[in-house]
């Protein structure tokens, strides 16, 4: 018995599943995903907004998939409600350009007896939060939606700059005092999106 797929059946597989899944007026959303699988998807979820080598003045990292991937799809980073540091996970998606997420129960499991505690998942803890994330990101990205990144840098210690091909500009600023790069001042922890 063997366990390999000729080369010509795995193509007409391939082809099977992707007609099956992806039939008129269908839509795919992948987790996380892999390149040859997310030219086929309409949505990412989990996209990494961070990378896995630490920055150094040798090293600045980029977010090369987000710049390859803005204006074509709709991705997102991890569950901002699960993240250590929630602030710091929706300030990268505003940096990266990504839709803020959230993971969600609806029962609270902590009133549960025998459950797992997980105060974190229940909607009503966190909603008021969520809705004021949403909020922040559709003032900074909702008509950057089809706009392709051009460059992003870091402009001074903790402040990045992450550019889009309509001349949009946001600078986020991670520091815990604001900041001032080429005349303009962006507040501590937070962000600034210009034209």
């Amino acid at each position: 018995m063997s366990n390999t797929i000729n080369p010509s059946e795995r193509r007409r597989f391939i082809s099977i599943v992707s007609e099956s899944l992806l039939g008129a007026n269908r839509k795919l959303m992948v987790d996380t995903g892999n390149f040859y699988l997310l030219k086929n998807a309409d949505i990412v979820t989990n996209l990494p907004l961070t990378s896995t080598v630490q920055q150094d003045a040798a090293y600045e990292t980029i977010p090369f998939i987000q710049m390859l991937l803005h204006g074509m799809m709709d991705y997102s980073g991890g569950s901002i409600n699960l993240a250590e540091d929630p602030e710091t996970q929706m300030l990268r998606s505003i940096e990266y350009g990504a839709c803020p997420s959230f993971t969600w129960s609806y029962e609270d499991l902590e009133a549960k007896e025998g459950a797992k505690a997980a105060p974190e998942v229940y909607y009503a803890d966190s909603l008021a939060q969520a809705a004021d994330y949403y909020q922040q990101a559709d003032q900074a990205l909702a008509d950057l939606r089809g706009a392709r990144m051009t460059k992003h840098s870091m402009v001074q210690e903790n402040v990045y700059c992450t550019e889009y091909d309509n001349s949009s500009l946001v600078y986020v600023n991670y520091g815990e005092t604001e900041a001032t790069v080429n005349g303009v001042t962006i507040p501590a922890r937070s962000f600034l999106r210009l034209n």
